[in-house]
């Protein structure tokens, strides 16, 4: 049996305080059919195909379909999951200029883990720490964020 998204920690179906706490027990594959079928709901184009053509569009995926097997519309508008370099931009804070990255911290947006980072064996709310440079929040630990070249990046 597959198990099923679910809010924060919480294994119900129903709405409850796990609601403003990333969603965990995904797939790389629940990801990319989440991503069309969104796009799909906002009136954009899908960014994932399952021909080189780009008129399959993928809205059923297993785990053991291989990555090789998705193609992506690079001018699609719809949504997507960022590549590894995008993500690590992201939690980097972007660059101080176009030649070095912002690393003037230890920890996505300040030196002191507890500021930024949510450690622990349970995820936390959404945001309830500091922001980094670009305004972005849990760049450092709560849960992982899968890539489109399904590296889990961050969380722990």
């Amino acid at each position: 049996m597959k198990t099923r998204g679910r809010e924060g920690s919480n294994k119900t179906g129903a709405p409850t305080a796990g609601k403003y706490k990333p969603v965990t027990s995904i797939t790389h594959a629940d990801c990319i059919v989440w991503c069309n079928a969104f796009s799909r709901m906002k009136g954009l184009r899908p960014v994932y195909y399952s021909n080189n053509a780009l008129e399959t569009e993928i809205k059923s995926l297993s785990e053991s379909d291989e990555l090789s097997g998705i193609y992506v519309d690079k001018n699609a508008d719809g949504y997507r999951l960022p590549t590894a370099a995008e993500w690590e931009y992201a939690a980097y804070g972007a660059y101080k200029d176009k030649n070095q990255y912002n690393r003037s911290f230890k920890y996505s947006g300040s030196d002191t883990l507890e500021e930024v980072g949510v450690v622990g064996n349970a995820p936390e709310v959404c945001a309830s720490k500091k922001a980094n440079g670009l305004g972005l929040y849990d760049m450092t630990g709560n849960v992982s964020e899968i890539c489109f070249s399904k590296n889990a990046l961050g969380g722990h």
